[in-house]
Parts: structure tokens; C-alpha cells; sequence
């Protein structure tokens, strides 16, 4: 579990993309999707999060400019050996994403715009949507507009 703290400084809509299925430290994978669910944390602020199933499963938030969120106890599940000390957790920041051909929000039918800073902590349960890619096959997910590319350095312990 991690608890990350995240900033859009910048003047457009910005999306954060996280590992749920982390299966070579300090490397986000190629993602894929052929389902989703989302979810709303509890917590002051409104923060819903997407989870993407299927090879390449990832997490999704997006941030309006000038928003700062805090979600504590995110999930991420490690495939290996875990590190003794410390994790380097990927993390990718996009302007845009697509699905195939379409912008995510449009595939999504529901928005993700956390509007305001916000405190969250993750729950299960709270699944206010969910779909599958057609056929639930699944479908390469393509950033454009990458903002950059960060680590959280997460201590280890118990």
C-alpha cells in the first residue's frame, strides 16, 4: 500500500497513471485495458479513481490545474521479491490518453476530474462505474503530451 501525494502545476487537465500490477520496480509496463472500474474514495474532497483490468492494469486519476490530492493506502501489488528498504514506484503524467483511437474520457463516459485538493483513502467497494472493452479484448493505452515521468520512493518495512 502507498500513499501518494499528487500536483498539477500546470494550466491544463493533467493525468496521472500508476501501476496496479507492478512487475518490474521503477518500470511502467505497457498498458493495456479490457476493463475498468471506478471508484470514489472516501474522504474530504471528491477523488474517484480508475483501476484498468487486464495485462498492462494500471491506475488512473486526473487532476485539474492547480489541484493537489493526497490518496493514502493505494494498492499495488508487486510480482517479485520485495525490496528490504525502499520500492521505486513508477509513475507517468499525461496531457492526454487514448484507447485505440479515443480519448479516455470519452471511452469512460464518466469524468475523473478531481476539481478541488482533496484527502482521500482508498477503499474497496465504492465502484460507481464500470465496462469492458468490446469483446473484452485488450486494447493498447497510448499518453501523448507526457508531462514527465516520476518515482515515488516508497520505504519498506512491514
Amino acid at each position: 500500500m502507498l500513499d501518494v501525494a499528487l500536483a498539477n502545476t500546470g494550466a491544463q487537465p493533467l493525468w496521472f497513471v500508476l501501476p496496479l500490477i507492478l512487475e518490474t520496480p521503477g518500470a511502467l509496463g505497457p498498458l493495456f485495458a479490457s476493463a475498468v472500474e471506478v471508484m470514489e474514495l472516501p474522504g474530504p474532497g471528491r477523488v474517484r479513481i480508475a483501476r484498468f483490468l487486464g495485462p498492462g492494469s494500471f491506475q488512473l486519476l486526473r487532476l485539474a490545474p492547480g489541484v493537489r490530492v493526497r490518496v493514502t493506502g493505494l494498492p499495488v501489488t508487486l510480482t517479485g521479491a520485495r525490496p528490504r528498504d525502499s520500492l521505486t514506484i513508477p509513475m507517468l503524467a499525461a496531457q492526454e490518453l487514448h484507447l485505440e483511437d479515443r480519448l479516455i474520457e470519452q471511452w469512460l463516459g464518466i469524468d475523473l476530474t478531481i476539481a478541488s485538493d482533496a484527502d482521500a483513502v482508498f477503499e474497496d467497494g465504492g465502484i460507481v462505474a464500470s465496462q469492458d472493452t468490446e469483446g473484452v479484448r485488450a486494447l493498447p493505452v497510448r499518453a501523448s503530451g507526457v508531462q514527465s515521468m516520476a518515482r515515488v520512493l516508497t520505504l519498506g518495512g512491514s
